[in-house]
C-alpha cells in the first residue's frame, strides 16, 4: 500500500480531565513530503520532531510539532499531566491523485 505522509499525522493533546488543549501554528511554507511503500508483512518507522521547550519559571511550557511539509503547530502547557496522541489521517485525494482507492487503515 502506498501511504501519503503529506498532512497525514495530526498530534492530539489532553489534560489529565481529558480536555483537548488548542494548537496555534500555521505554516511557514509549503514541502511535498514523499509517499510510504508498505510492504506486507514489513513495518516502517517515521520521525515526528514533537518536543516541549520550558520557558523559565512562572510561565508555561510549549509544546512545538512540525511535520516536515511546513506545518508547525504549538501549544501552551501550564503544570499538570497531558496525554499526546497521533490521529492518522492520509486524505482521500492523495490516494486519488496516486491513482489508487483509499485503503482502511
Amino acid at each position: 500500500m502506498l501511504f501519503p505522509t503529506f498532512d497525514s499525522f495530526h498530534p492530539v493533546l489532553t489534560t489529565a480531565a481529558h480536555t483537548p488543549v488548542r494548537f496555534g501554528g500555521g505554516r511557514d511554507k509549503t514541502r511535498i513530503t514523499p509517499n510510504i511503500l508498505l510492504l506486507p508483512g514489513k513495518g516502517f518507522t517515521l520521525s515526528l520532531d514533537a518536543r516541549i521547550e520550558y520557558q523559565g519559571e512562572g510561565k508555561d511550557a510549549v509544546f512545538q510539532y512540525r511535520d516536515g511539509t511546513g506545518r508547525i503547530l504549538t501549544a501552551a502547557l501550564g503544570s499538570g499531566a497531558y496525554s499526546i496522541t497521533f490521529d492518522l489521517c492520509p486524505t482521500t485525494e492523495n490516494f486519488k491523485r496516486a491513482g489508487k482507492l483509499p485503503a482502511p487503515l
